[in-house]
């Protein structure tokens, strides 16, 4: 029993499918005598094999051959201007072909969405679907679509008088179109080139490309791509008012078109030759030419130029004074527009319920892939429910360990910080204390230069006064001996003013640091050629003052004393907040590690008392080459500590 019903599914599954391989190879079929009957233009019987050729694919997931037999259809429809029948094509196409990535049949659906929009005038949406076909055709090396997607951005950029691009890509379109050996496009190319150059008032050029369309139209066209020559020459004559020129090119075009027996072709072409006569104010002639083809207007109804016909026959009957005749006319034109455009419904209809009988087999096949797939989703559904507990249970301990991990580190940190705080509290009061220790040392010192100055130095000026007073009194031996005491009374006198001087000097008191410095060097003038370069304003504090006053006596005392130089260069200078101090001599120098050691100099002091006013002092020198000091401090304002 077993067998018997696995040998019954083999049989229908493989009946099925032979089904399907049959209905494929028809739709192949109808596309092929679609095909055909194109080339005989006669497009009522293509239109009608290409409908049923993606009937039969659509129902049997034959999409490659429904992609072939919506593009053909939709290019149709562009023919007899179904402009959005064949952009819904296009759009299906479109989307059949990203699902298989067809790249090649996505970058046609493009270009037929992409020419929709330039018939339609939606020029810059155009340009879009054009560079998207472009793009696609460029990663393929598809030279036939590099070809077509560049001339159709050349024709919309032409439309949009953007010149320079029009010619880009005529250029790259003619380069391709070589390549690919499509000769109707060169021509195409050459003739278009050649009235883009004569816009642009450059003949030399225009002839030029004039020459290269008619040679290859001479060589290798032939049949209705010579009538489109014509058609293109009648046009550009008609442009600039070259009536009967134009007129010529639409009897030649005419002529080719009758030999191809393709009678829509010479229908419209009578058309637009009447048309032409009216614009030659030939009423008579333009009315005669379309009463010609009255009947085979009926025949084709809306696949010829009926806007242009109808046109033409208002615009005679109105220049021949006949109103109610163009009153007729242009209501026909305007019955012609909607019938034109209920047409154009029936058959989006159509379309619809094409779609619509797919969609309700899809829907069947979808019911039954539902079922089992509901199934699998409640598996999912309860494995997904599993690994969100597992998750969120390893999420909140995760977060429960950063939690814990934060408050130790914040803990750590804010104790850095506060030992950071307490430190810089310690270094605030040391230097607040050294600054107060810096001003006491000061007041001191001028209490004691104050008081040897006036107090001990005016007690020895009145004892060398008395001492004198006493030369009238006294033998010559007792003179003698006054002479010595008085001599030692005005040494005493002098090296009272030298310490009181040196201990707070009155230049520097009185007149500033500038003066006291220049006093300072005359004093050593007749031993040292210094150099003295100062600009610092009146902004300095006494301390600063003293401090700069202090470093530049001791330097020169050990200049003196130790260098045995001959020349030195003293700078000091007020930048922005900051006092810069230079001290340079040519003397012999000294080891820096040696003096490092001993600590000599007798600069340990000032170096405290710079470091004290947060500043830097760098000493530099080796032996025979003479010493270099640099300080460079804030200035420190009169009455504010420098904390």
């Amino acid at each position: 029993m077993r067998l018997f019903l696995l040998l019954f599914l083999f049989f229908v599954v493989g009946s099925l499918s032979a089904s399907d391989l049959k209905k494929l190879n028809l739709a192949h079929s109808c596309l092929q005598k679609s095909m055909v009957f194109q080339q005989q233009r006669k497009m009522d019987s293509t239109e009608f094999y290409l409908r049923k050729a993606m009937v039969l694919a659509d129902d049997n997931e034959g999409n490659e051959i429904y992609c072939q037999a919506a593009l053909r259809l939709a290019s149709l429809f562009l023919y007899q201007r179904k402009f959005d029948s064949a952009r819904f094509l296009n759009e299906n196409v479109l989307k059949l072909s990203r699902e298989n990535s067809w790249k090649k049949t996505e970058a046609a659906a493009y270009e037929g969405m992409g020419m929709s929009a330039f018939r339609q005038e939606k020029l810059l949406e155009g340009i879009t679907c054009f560079q998207q076909a472009h793009q696609i055709s460029s990663e393929l090396g598809d030279s036939q679509g590099l070809s077509v997607s560049s001339y159709n951005l050349a024709l919309i950029y032409s439309r949009l008088s953007d010149q320079d691009k029009a010619l880009h890509y005529f250029r790259e379109a003619l380069s391709w179109s070589i390549k690919s050996g499509n000769t109707s496009l060169e021509q195409n190319i050459y003739l278009m080139m050649a009235r883009l150059f004569r816009r642009k008032n450059r003949m030399d050029s225009a002839n030029r490309y004039r020459l290269l369309e008619a040679k290859v139209s001479h060589t290798k066209l032939t049949g209705n791509k010579t009538a489109s020559y014509y058609l293109s020459q009648a046009e550009d004559y008609k442009e600039h008012l070259k009536w009967t020129a134009a007129l010529k090119n639409y009897d030649s075009a005419l002529v080719v078109a009758a030999m191809n027996q393709d009678t829509l072709m010479q229908t419209n072409i009578i058309i637009w030759k009447a048309e032409t006569e009216l614009y030659r104010k030939k009423p008579e002639t333009a009315i005669r030419l379309l009463n010609a083809i009255r009947h085979t207007t009926n025949q084709l109804r809306d696949r010829i130029d009926y806007e242009t016909y109808y046109k033409t026959l208002v615009g005679a009957w109105k220049q021949k004074g006949r109103l109610d005749s163009a009153l007729y006319y242009m209501q026909q034109l305007i019955n012609a527009n909607e019938n034109s455009e209920v047409r154009h419904k029936q058959n989006y209809l159509m379309e619809l319920r094409v779609k619509y009988q797919a969609g309700q087999k899809e829907s069947e096949v979808i019911r039954l892939k539902n079922q089992v797939l509901q199934g699998e989703l409640e598996e999912s559904t309860r494995r997904i429910q599993m690994n969100t507990l597992l998750g969120s249970s390893f999420t909140l301990l995760l977060i429960i360990i950063l939690l814990v991990w934060f408050f130790f580190y914040k803990q750590k940190k804010d104790k850095k910080i506060r030992e950071k705080e307490v430190a810089l509290l310690q270094k605030e009061k040391e230097a607040t204390v050294a600054q107060y220790l810096l001003k006491g040392e000061e007041n001191e010192r001028k209490r004691i230069a104050s008081e040897l100055h006036d107090g001990l130095g005016v007690l020895l000026s009145s004892a060398s006064i008395f001492i004198t007073n006493l030369d009238e009194d006294l033998n010559p031996e007792r003179e003698k001996n006054l002479q010595k005491a008085r001599d030692l009374v005005d040494k005493a006198n002098t090296e009272v003013r030298r310490i009181s001087h040196n201990m707070m000097p009155v230049v520097l008191s009185r007149f500033g640091l500038k003066a006291a410095l220049e006093d300072m060097v005359d004093k050593v003038s007749d031993e040292l050629s210094v150099e003295l370069r100062v600009k610092i304003g009146k902004g300095l504090s006494e301390t600063m003052e003293f401090m700069i006053y202090r470093l530049t006596q001791e330097l020169l005392n050990n200049t003196l004393k130790h260098a045995e130089a001959s020349e030195v260069d003293i700078a000091c200078f007020l930048q922005g907040d900051e006092i810069r101090f230079e001290y340079r001599d040519n003397g012999k120098g000294f080891d820096m590690k040696e003096a490092k050691k001993s600590r000599g100099l007798g600069l340990s002091g000032l170096r405290n008392r710079v470091e004290f006013l947060k500043g830097s002092m760098h000493i530099q020198s080796s032996p025979g080459k003479g010493v270099l000091v640099q300080v460079l401090c804030p200035n420190v304002q009169p009455g504010k500590a420098n904390l």
